[in-house]
């Protein structure tokens, strides 16, 4: 292709259309016309970067003449992307360009954008924002991990003279796959034995850069079980994910301590997997405990009170009975504590 710069070199606008060497060898003639004022840069260069075979072409008789005073087409110079770098797959990305009219006024401005290079069939408009200046009236939407964006900028007068800027590009950058757990442990799934399951607790799971579309594993361990409505409990569940995210994240799981479960520590980990990551765990920790069993009320009396729950058993008929030490010591309560 050829380009011309009217900044030194800072920016390149293409002027004619791609033209190459075929197989067999044929001389291609090329002939266009720039005619711009004031001092032109002109290049030869390849239309496109990729490949690394059939990558030299032999030129000659280049033949440059006076500018005539023709008709003068839009200069475009200045672009500037937003961001410029580190585009992930939820960036929306806009570009602006100082555009200048050449023998008559600018009608329209536009942005052509694909995902091949040199096909650009998607269309964003672009007003001017200041002087000079024309932005993307749209952002040029957001694309998966490791596509290259491809757009060149289009500025047509009043005349109908047309000008195309040089190919620019970008390309989104590739983030691991990750899941996110919040909190990142929960503690405290505690029960009196024989009087399970625990209080629930929730956790909220959200995905990024998922890659394509699955179900993430949840598998609560033993001790535990897990729902996503608090009615439904189960040792097992399914996330669905789509788009790179989870499906109305960030998605919240109930989880409690099993009842029936003897007395102890219950400490465990819920998992989370998926081929595409590695396995995210969530620590979660509880016990259950049995009560203090004591044979002299007098004594426990006379002692200091700590809370402890005590069970007192007899032969009157509302035995047994849970009572703490405080409630004891007061003797607040039937006589046949005496």
């Amino acid at each position: 292709m050829v380009e011309y710069s009217t900044n030194n070199g800072t920016d390149w606008t293409q002027v004619g259309s791609d033209f190459t060497a075929p197989e067999s060898d044929d001389i291609q003639n090329f002939n266009e016309s720039v005619n711009v004022t004031g001092n032109v840069r002109i290049r030869i260069k390849r239309a496109t970067e990729e490949g690394s075979a059939n990558r030299r072409l032999n030129i000659d008789d280049i033949v440059i003449t006076n500018f005539t005073g023709g008709p003068v087409p839009p200069s475009i110079f200045n672009i500037v992307q937003f961001p410029a770098t580190n585009i992930s797959p939820t960036t929306l990305v806009d570009v602006e360009a100082d555009v200048t009219a050449g023998d008559a006024p600018i009608a329209a401005v536009e942005l052509h954008w694909g995902t091949t290079n040199g096909s650009y069939p998607n269309t964003i408009a672009m007003s001017v924002v200041e002087d000079n200046t024309y932005g993307t009236d749209e952002s040029i939407p957001a694309q998966a991990s490791g596509t290259t964006v491809y757009y060149v900028i289009v500025a047509e007068d009043e005349d109908g003279e047309t000008a195309t800027s040089s190919v620019r590009s970008y390309t989104v950058v590739t983030l691991d796959p990750e899941l996110v757990l919040d909190p990142v442990a929960l503690t405290g799934f505690n029960y009196t034995l024989g009087e399970g399951p625990s209080a629930a607790q929730i956790y909220e799971v959200s995905g990024y850069n998922l890659i394509g579309s699955g179900l993430i594993d949840v598998t609560a361990p033993d001790s535990y079980e897990i729902s996503v409505d608090e009615i439904n409990w189960n040792p097992q569940l399914v996330l669905q994910f789509q788009d790179g995210q989870l499906i109305a994240q960030p998605r919240t799981i109930y989880v409690r301590l099993k009842a029936g479960l003897e007395e102890g520590e219950y400490d465990e980990v819920i998992t989370h997997s998926h081929s595409s990551i590695d396995p995210v765990d969530l620590p979660v920790s509880g016990s259950v405990t049995t009560l203090n069993q004591v044979a002299n009320i007098a004594a426990l009396r006379n002692g200091q009170t700590d809370g402890t729950v005590y069970q007192l058993t007899g032969e009157d008929p509302h035995f047994p009975k849970q009572h703490t030490q405080s409630e004891i010591h007061t003797g607040c309560h039937r006589g046949y504590f005496d």
